[in-house]
């Protein structure tokens, strides 16, 4: 290797290849200083922490590590107003040395148009490729400190944290026959870029050089600038982080005005937050509408935030809800979770937007675009009751499937249709599958994904006190890691394409 990393995290030669890093040892040194970090704040040990910042931000491996990062992430493609990409080993390795805190100026934000569901579309900002790294290299030490200040009932842009435990832990709070039986459903309006500036600058503890330099960014749109307003590096790496340490802290307030003893107990209060979506239990409408909503606005107009009017609201566990695309609902004292109706539907909606799309497509191209899509989907939702759900959806694609194959072929027979493109196949009398021919001339047939076959699985939820920069807590969160690994859970898919954990692992590079 020609560039040697020694312990301080310093490389030997300036000239290193990109090929040659060691990235085991890269990701150890990040490690360890992120570890340093999380017990200084444990301590609360606060010029302890603003040090090993500056230290970790200004070492080798932390940069290495932060290219790597942006070069990886899912916005790679799209580039700022710089217009690169560093998609180059060469260009990769000059990119480590650019990321200098002196000197340092973020260029605009190129204005991007995002589509939504329905339609939709919201505006997004687009960091230049530096602007990206640097934000990755701030993120390792900002890191450390959301772990282990961030709320217990907080999973959303947290390691080792997803929806599902977010809908594990409403289980916790909502199943029981003698559970709180009304709920505050609220969304926070324009989350992630009406946060006062003021306020962050206080309260984030991170260089406030470099954080002014960010919320005081423009952003590009059809050639003029323009100055950004109460926005907080939206698009940007850091940004979930830092909004999220904006929202930290109203779990401990209602904590506090409600703790779990004998004299409240019966007021019935939890919390479960996932990104910009929370609920609030309690046992009756007018201790939610009286006194928790006001002091769950009071608590997000110091931070600039506000509660969405029409995304927010107090309903009985009876009538049910709908939370991170899940339905919760109890029917005659029988609590269950299901995929919700619109997320169904819109699920079914895509499907066969790409298959009325594709019809000169070749059954082998269909199937490949449309297995990872019905994985992610079915993983997503096979932790609660959605066995019925998943029938129904494989009933209607392969509904839209039958009418691809008699489009393509008006003048076939059904019976001619049905074995070119619905032959048996793995017990099942009819079920879509495209031909594929190897070297040798042997013909196998590669079948569409069903989601009645994917196992209804319980889904663990993570002990709220687990921190993956703390090392007492390193042994449980791998051994939640390899359990997504299992065999019999791989069964029938691409490498679990769907599963959270792999997902994490896959944008991560692996655990460390």
């Amino acid at each position: 290797m020609t560039g040697v990393i020694t312990r301080s995290g310093a490389a030997s030669d300036t000239n290193e290849q990109w090929e040659t890093l060691d990235w085991e040892t890269i990701e150890a040194d990040v490690y360890r200083l992120q570890v340093r970090i999380a017990k200084a704040v444990t301590q609360r040990h606060w010029s302890k922490v603003a040090t090993l910042q500056r230290v970790l931000t200004r070492s080798y491996s932390a940069r290495a590590l932060a290219v790597k990062r942006a070069t990886e992430h899912r916005d790679k493609t799209r580039s700022g107003v710089d217009r690169q990409r560093w998609s180059t080993p060469r260009s990769k390795a000059r990119a480590i040395h650019t990321l200098r805190s002196r000197g340092y100026r973020p260029l605009p934000l190129r204005r991007t148009c995002v589509s939504l569901t329905r339609g939709r579309k919201r505006l997004g900002n687009m960091p230049a490729m530096r602007d990206r790294a640097m934000q990755a290299l701030h993120l390792f030490a900002l890191e450390p400190v959301m772990e282990t200040t961030s709320d217990v009932n907080s999973y959303g842009f947290r390691r080792h944290r997803f929806p599902a435990d977010a809908i594990g832990q409403c289980f916790i709070a909502l199943s029981h026959h003698d559970s709180a039986r009304w709920v505050l459903q609220g969304t926070i309006k324009s989350w992630c870029h009406q946060t006062r500036h003021k306020w962050l600058i206080a309260h984030i503890p991170m260089e406030k050089t470099i954080l002014r330099k960010w919320l005081a960014a423009k952003h590009l749109e059809k050639d003029p600038f323009h100055l950004m307003q109460d926005r907080t590096l939206r698009g940007g790496i850091i940004s979930p982080a830092i909004a999220n340490m904006a929202l930290d802290g109203l779990e401990t307030l209602l904590r506090k005005k409600f703790p779990k003893n004998d004299s409240v107990r019966h007021l019935k209060v939890n919390f479960v937050r996932y990104a910009a979506d929370f609920i609030i239990t309690g046992a009756s409408r007018e201790l939610l509408v009286d006194e928790i909503q006001p002091l769950v606005e009071a608590f997000l107009r110091e931070r600039g935030f506000e509660l969405s009017p029409t995304k927010t609201r107090i309903v009985e566990i009876e009538q049910g809800f709908d939370f991170l695309d899940h339905n919760i609902r109890k029917y005659k004292k029988k609590f269950f979770i299901k995929p919700s109706r619109k997320s169904t539907r819109v699920f079914l909606d895509k499907v066969k937007k790409i298959i009325k799309g594709k019809y000169s497509a070749t059954p082998l191209e269909l199937v490949t675009i449309l297995n990872p899509l019905l994985s992610r989907w079915g993983h997503y939702h096979h932790h609660v009751v959605s066995a019925r759900a998943f029938s129904s959806a494989d009933y209607a694609i392969t509904g839209a499937l039958w009418r691809w194959a008699r489009r393509k072929h008006p003048r076939k027979a059904v019976k001619w249709i049905q074995a070119k493109y619905f032959p048996p196949f793995e017990g099942r009398a009819w079920r879509f599958s495209a031909s594929i021919k190897d070297g040798n001339g042997t013909i196998s047939r590669q079948p569409i994904f069903l989601l009645a076959h994917l196992p209804i699985r319980r889904h663990v939820k993570i002990k709220g006190k687990a921190n993956p920069f703390d090392p007492a807590w390193k042994q449980y969160l791998e051994k939640r890691v390899t359990a997504a690994f299992k065999p019999e859970r791989l069964k029938g898919t691409s490498r679990m394409r769907g599963n959270p954990h792999v997902r994490f692992l896959e944008s991560r590079g692996g655990f460390v």
